[in-house]
């Protein structure tokens, strides 16, 4: 089952990021997938200067995720998200500053890009800018960080103590992905001097 999660996750992730246009001019780096368990999978991928990110999970409430200087809720920038009854989808940019429900940023620096719900999997697009400006979101090109997971099996309620709560055992790192006229400038840089230093310049 694990499998077939995060097979949706990537799909959902490609699909997202072409329908929103941005895939034509965007240059992406690999994807990547954290999936701590059969019932939880965040796919993600650095594009340009932004994180895009797939999750989803075995629930019908809201699922989270989050970026953390340690393994723990205090002090963890959380993106929280998830689908109606109505099939009206939400999204909320947060900061969890103790264990009790992260409070919403005063600046939404975080987009929604799609949601969808069926058959008990809730599955989310998001998208942020690595470095938001925002104080409370963190400066993801600023070091090493740890992912957090969490979902509320059943309920949309933001407040309601989570079913499910994991983080990485790893830490992940997130540069920015140079566009290719960068690279190539780069390149011909590093030829010019190459032949210089050939030349005895």
């Amino acid at each position: 089952m694990r499998t077939s999660i995060r097979r949706v996750a990537a799909w959902g992730a490609m699909a997202a990021w072409f329908a929103s246009g941005s895939a034509m001019s965007a240059t992406c780096g690999p994807d990547t997938t954290y999936a701590p368990t059969s019932d939880y999978s965040l796919t993600f991928r650095v594009c340009d200067n932004s994180f895009v990110g797939t999750v989803t999970a075995r629930a019908t409430g809201w699922v989270a995720v989050g970026f953390s200087r340690d393994q723990f809720m205090p002090g963890t920038d959380v993106f929280m998200a998830g689908v109606l009854p109505n099939a009206t989808a939400y999204g909320l940019d947060a900061f969890a500053f103790l264990r009790n429900p992260p409070v919403p940023d005063p600046s939404q620096d975080v987009t929604l890009l799609s949601a969808g719900e069926s058959n008990g999997i809730t599955s989310y697009t998001f998208t942020r800018l690595l470095n938001t400006g925002d104080s409370r979101d963190f400066d993801l090109t600023d070091g090493a960080y740890y992912i957090l997971a969490a979902f509320q099996s059943t309920s949309d309620d933001l407040t309601v103590r989570h079913s499910f709560s994991d983080a990485s055992e790893l830490t992940y790192t997130f540069a920015p992905v140079p566009e290719p006229a960068s690279v190539l400038m780069m390149l011909a840089g590093l030829g010019l001097l190459a032949g210089r230093l050939r030349r005895g310049f």
